[in-house]
């Protein structure tokens, strides 16, 4: 298929290179990412009994953040592209600790959920404009600091939820106090972390047919790059994928006699540790491999990791198999980030990263409810059975789909350090 290309017209400058402290305070942040509803975890039984809910109603505590950044993300991202992202990030940093903290304060059910659905709409906030932080002040290196990002996630995601739940032997109440670390991790950005805002004007407003003012349609370049739809569709069934493990492995545990929360913390944890390890060393690892053998590679151990789940009869075959799902999340996550972050101009990345965003906690928000019925009248096994089919068949149209003959490349609206036109050294295609 030909494209058309768009005469450039002259580079916006580059944007300025952070420090190391700057770097420090974006980690910072996005250690807040995955403890956002594990930190309260924890207590769910408790804020149950004490406001005298049903099972479903203390689920949606959980989950009711979740949703609020899948939608919200958009407006988020089209907020940062207009603003810059320090903005963003530092009101949604405030907004974080505020209104997550909120919840130890609730004296009702209604109200908790309130606190909870405006947690959520900072938490998109903080994710999507860190995110677009480090892609626009490391354009360079994107593959080491995405790395590092999903190492500092993984991080939070296993030190911050130990936290809650000791506060939580106290009272209930005592998680949501964790979510104030995020008032000095604020306070870090806002000196830190110089503003990234988009420039103004350039060839890629000209290109989409629009003007100085106004800013480039992603319409225009979700139908110039369809790799980008590709990209937002791996995100959302992986992130299906991974929380499989999330959910029904405790349940698996229950079944094999293994129901102390620390043990099954263990469980949890060791593919949270897998994804960190991987996260460190992403940056080399895409030194020596391009993306297509990288998205093989991370959706092929998924489809190992499940198996081994589905055929578990012990508990430390079930040990086995949960790492190498972590190691299959740890290529992918870092992967499609910049890959988003890269193959879209800046003027229009805010709005790009934050679809990914929204569809990897679409993704999370589904998985019970598309795996759950499976197990039911055939047991958790067989929901492990039906994941790992599904990571073969996204396997599988990765190996056809995703590959240089097959994907049609955008045109060229922004030739700034080739980041619209040329992912991985060619095209989006590669």
């Amino acid at each position: 298929m030909s494209t058309t290309r768009v005469p450039a017209s002259p580079a916006p400058a580059p944007l300025r290179r952070a420090g190391t402290g700057a770097l420090a305070a974006l980690l910072a942040s996005a250690t807040l990412g995955v403890m956002a509803g594990a930190v309260i975890s924890p207590v769910v039984a408790l804020i149950r009994d004490d406001f005298d809910l049903g099972a479903g109603q203390a689920g949606v505590v959980i989950t009711t953040h979740s949703l609020l950044i899948a939608l919200s993300g958009p407006l988020v991202g089209a907020l940062i592209d207009r603003t810059g992202t320090r903005r963003v990030l530092a009101a949604g940093l405030v907004a974080y600790a505020v209104f997550g903290a909120a919840g130890a304060l609730a004296t009702g059910y209604p109200a908790l959920l309130a606190s909870r659905a405006a947690f959520g709409v900072a938490a998109a906030a903080v994710i999507n404009g860190l995110t677009v932080s480090l892609l626009n002040l490391w354009q360079d290196r994107a593959d080491t600091v995405m790395g590092y990002r999903s190492t500092a996630g993984s991080i939070g995601g296993i030190l911050w939820p130990m936290l809650g739940g000791a506060l939580g032997g106290i009272s209930w109440r005592g998680p949501f106090t964790v979510y104030l670390i995020a008032l000095p991790i604020a306070a870090a950005a806002i000196w830190l972390v110089p503003d990234a805002r988009p420039p103004r004007g350039t060839s890629a407003d000209t290109a989409a047919g629009s003007t100085a003012d106004t800013p480039v349609r992603i319409s225009t370049l979700l139908r110039r790059t369809p790799a980008l739809l590709w990209i937002y569709a791996l995100s959302l069934t992986t992130a299906v994928l991974l929380y499989a493990v999330m959910v029904f492995v405790p349940q698996r545990l229950a079944r094999l006699d293994v129901t102390d929360p620390l043990a099954v913390s263990v469980f949890i944890a060791v593919t949270t540790a897998a994804t960190a390890l991987v996260g460190l060393v992403y940056g080399r690892i895409r030194r020596h491999l391009r993306y297509y053998p990288i998205f093989l590679v991370g959706l092929t151990l998924p489809i190992a990791g499940f198996a081994i789940l589905a055929a578990a009869t012990r508990p430390w075959m079930l040990l086995a198999g949960t790492p190498l799902l972590g190691l299959g999340m740890g290529l992918i996550m870092p992967a499609t980030s910049v890959l988003v972050g890269t193959a879209v101009p800046r003027q229009v990345r805010g709005r790009a990263i934050s679809y990914l965003t929204s569809m990897m906690l679409l993704g999370q928000f589904a998985s019970p409810l598309l795996l759950g019925p499976i197990a039911g009248p055939h047991g958790i096994r067989a929901v492990f059975l039906a994941a790992a089919i599904l990571a073969a068949l996204i396997a599988l149209a990765a190996a056809t789909a995703f590959r240089p003959d097959r994907l049609t490349a955008a045109a060229s609206v922004d030739d700034t350090a080739s980041e619209f036109s040329r992912v991985d050294g060619a095209d989006v295609r590669a």
